[in-house]
């Protein structure tokens, strides 16, 4: 149906680089990245966030397509959806367990790896609103820079 290793393998090796990257990013920021910063560091780390996001947008909108186009009846699209809902679910997991891993001297606790579990997993939200939303993944690019530059 949805060929996932395929998928898994080009999202791991898109984002494999943020494990790293994202470390030094994140322990420049606080978990609250806002505080005390300039608009233009603000507007910096959101952009840096999108950038971040867009593969797991490209993934699910391009998962949703997919579904679209396979399916020939609004329950065949339900079932593919969640099904998509569920590999998206492990793959969040898959690189939660990759950064835990991999950076082994953070404790998860740590204010550093909770700054990068929250990048994942507001990426993984923003991923599952691609599942759901009928918008181009520019166009929910763009929203979450939005939303991003509106959090105080």
């Amino acid at each position: 149906m949805i060929t996932t290793r395929c998928w898994t393998a080009r999202l791991m090796r898109a984002l494999w680089p943020l494990a790293l990257l994202g470390s030094t990013a994140v322990s420049a920021n606080p978990p609250r990245p806002f505080i005390a910063q300039t608009v233009e560091q603000r507007e910096r780390f959101c952009i840096e966030e999108q950038r971040f996001s867009e593969p797991w947008i490209h993934w699910a909108s391009a998962n949703r397509a997919l579904c679209a186009s396979q399916s020939q009846s609004a329950a065949e699209i339900t079932a593919c959806l969640q099904t998509v809902r569920q590999q998206l679910d492990a793959l969040h997991l898959e690189h939660r367990a990759i950064y835990l891993s991999q950076m082994r001297s953070l404790q998860p606790d740590h204010p550093v790896m909770q700054g990068i579990l929250n990048r994942l997993h507001g990426h993984k939200q923003v991923a599952s609103l691609a599942l759901e939303a009928d918008l181009k993944p520019a166009e929910l690019a763009a929203l979450s820079r939005e939303n991003c530059l509106r959090q105080r």
